[in-house]
């Protein structure tokens, strides 16, 4: 019988989670609603923050029913935080068949910890590279043998690091998504 490798984390820092509802909507009630589901990096002691999009617009199933597995690619890399916030932005877009059109910004909902743990095949720098595809797994394992201590708690607009640490600003980003869970 194998003996259990001892866990090697290869990158640690804190992640963020954010959607955009659909073009021209003011808000989203479901998953049905989603235009893009966004995932932040920001490795520890490392100046850098990565925008990730994933496909499925949401993130693997851990337990029961669902995809064990979501597909996402990298959009932006930037060592300044106000250069991914910024993607996250609302904006307006003018195509030749829909006429001028407007993305809503960005909702924050949800931030904690994260960390790759693996063989080093590609090492985590390769999500520096604006492009670079991820692919999640929904697994079970206990990230104590990670050496990490998860202690949940509820944000509030002081507590919660997506505002300082992205800079990103309540006035223009919904936070009821973050603080009170409810889609917005």
């Amino acid at each position: 019988m194998a003996t259990p490798r001892a866990a090697s984390v290869l990158e640690r820092g804190n992640i963020y989670f954010a959607y955009r509802p659909k073009v021209q909507a003011q808000t989203a009630h479901g998953f049905n609603d989603v235009q893009r589901f966004y995932v932040v990096l920001s490795p520890r002691g490392k100046a850098s923050y990565r925008l990730i999009v994933i496909g499925q617009k949401k993130l693997p199933a851990v337990a029961g029913r669902g995809d064990r597995m979501a597909w996402g690619f990298v959009e932006e890399v930037s060592g300044r935080p106000e250069d991914v916030e910024d993607e996250l932005d609302a904006r307006r877009d003018f195509t030749k068949t829909h006429g001028e059109r407007g993305q809503p910004a960005a909702r924050p909902a949800d931030e904690g910890v994260y960390a790759i743990d693996g063989i080093p095949l590609d090492p985590p720098d390769v999500l520096d590279h604006e492009g670079a595809e991820i692919v999640l797994i929904g697994a079970k394992r206990s990230v104590s043998a990670l050496g990490l201590r998860l202690e949940p708690r509820r944000e509030t607009e002081a507590t919660a690091e997506i505002f300082t640490e992205l800079r990103m600003e309540k006035s223009l980003h919904p936070v009821g998504p973050l603080l009170e869970g409810k889609w917005e």
